[in-house]
């Protein structure tokens, strides 16, 4: 049953950590308290029974569910996914300063191409005990084309404040897997390159990278098999791992050129 409480994800973590996995990336939001958490449950079954249902939870309670996930993300280097709002919040920006790059990521840019970049109003994050103890954040938003089809995807996008930049969570995790970690945004009218440690990355002029859907797919895993201990400890050592949600009814598919999902 889907959402599985956040216990659980620590205890998927914690495994990922014993079979050696190098980065981990949550392709998961979590901007609320877990309300499977036994003092989550307790306080708004409280709070409904006083008649308040409409009422939020107060803040600075307890979670013990995210306090154990925030514990695991500090023992293994995770990323977590945020997304990112092109519409005017009711509530006005967030006052939460966006995420910065990964410790010890140069980043240097010339921007003077980058005016038809979206530009977002506000960033939707998981709540603080987690990104605190997250090794980096990065956006998890993506663009069909006309025709439904997933062809590309964002690496880089302004702030919503219009300080800076911030990375996808692809780019992310890469960046938090890899040393030294130097970037450099070189944009102009006629053409964007993203250097990486001496790669050379076209964008295109919204800032986007085509997918090459040509290349081997992933590795994928099933989560129980990895909290039953059944998965070889070689496919997960040292490798990049991405902890999303595959299942039907989840509804996060993507139609790619080649008619796969």
């Amino acid at each position: 049953q889907w959402p599985w409480p956040r216990y659980r994800l620590a205890l998927l973590l914690e495994q990922l950590q014993r079979l050696g996995a190098r980065v981990v990336a949550l392709d998961i939001l979590m901007p609320e308290p877990d309300r499977s958490s036994p003092d989550v449950i307790a306080r708004e079954r409280q709070r409904d029974l006083q008649g308040q249902i409409l009422a939020s939870s107060p803040s600075g309670t307890s979670d013990s569910n995210s306090q154990r996930l925030a514990q695991a993300m500090q023992a293994v280097p995770t990323v977590l996914g945020s997304y990112l709002q092109f519409f005017e919040s009711p509530a006005g920006p967030s006052a939460v300063p966006p995420p910065p790059f990964p410790a010890g990521t140069v980043f240097s840019h010339n921007t003077q191409g980058t005016l038809l970049w979206p530009q977002a109003q506000g960033q939707l994050r998981s709540i603080a005990p987690l990104t605190q103890a997250a090794g980096a954040e990065g956006f998890t938003n993506a663009l069909q084309d006309i025709d439904g089809k997933l062809r590309r995807v964002p690496l880089l996008l302004p702030h919503p404040d219009g300080t800076g930049y911030q990375p996808s969570l692809a780019l992310a995790t890469l960046l938090l897997a890899t040393k030294p970690q130097h970037l450099h945004l070189q944009a102009s009218a006629t053409e964007t390159q993203l250097h990486w440690n001496g790669h050379q990355i076209p964008l295109d002029r919204g800032g986007n990278l085509l997918l090459d859907w040509r290349r081997q797919p992933p590795d994928y895993i099933s989560a129980q098999a990895v909290l039953q201990a059944t998965v070889a400890p070689e496919r997960i050592h040292n490798k990049i791992v991405l902890v999303g949600t595959w299942a039907i009814g989840l509804g996060d598919l993507h139609l790619a050129p080649s008619g796969t999902s």
